[in-house]
């Protein structure tokens, strides 16, 4: 009997796609015995052809460019947003006693249990859908810039005399010792 033996980067790279090709192939196999419907579950095979109609007849490309400009859109008004209350947070303490427990009250709030809500404010159209993914990204973006500033130490210069570096904190000037 003949070994195949695999090189070990061989053998790495292709173990983490033995279980999705085997569930892959066990469920095309249900569906062709009929013990999944497809009315529930269409096979992997209708799944594919399906995929090459939409992309062949422009459906698909149509929507991915529609999702993807929602998703663009939504990230640079979350993100702009987030970004100057965290830089706000962090580089003003008023700031950061003012906003910092309403940031983490919002961002302890489920995203699908505003849905109804937005429903009601927005409709279902595309205003509704940027305002989710802008909630999404906004929280966390105003939570993560105001940290780095109110606990970093920059370097500005060399002091010509010693040669260590000069840092500023806040306004006043540190020699590194």
């Amino acid at each position: 009997m003949m070994r195949i033996r695999m090189s070990l980067p061989t053998a790495a790279a292709l173990s983490p796609w033995i279980v999705p090709a085997t569930v892959i192939v066990v469920w095309q196999v249900l569906c062709s015995l009929a013990i999944i419907p497809p009315r529930i579950l269409p096979a992997p095979s209708q799944v594919l052809r399906t995929s090459i109609d939409l992309i062949s007849s422009g459906e698909l490309p149509k929507h991915l460019a529609i999702s993807f400009r929602r998703a663009a859109v939504g990230f640079l008004i979350g993100g702009t947003i987030g970004f100057v209350l965290g830089m706000a947070n962090g580089l003003s303490r008023w700031s950061a006693i003012l906003l910092d427990g309403t940031i983490q009250m919002i961002r302890n709030i489920p995203h699908l249990a505003l849905i109804p809500l937005l429903i009601l404010w927005l409709g279902i159209g595309e205003y509704a859908k940027i305002f989710l993914v802008a909630l999404g990204v906004w929280s966390d973006r105003a939570a993560a810039p105001g940290q780095p500033p109110r606990r970093t130490l920059w370097v500005v210069g060399r002091d010509p005399r010693t040669g260590r570096g000069i840092e500023r904190w806040r306004g006043s000037r540190l020699a590194r010792p």
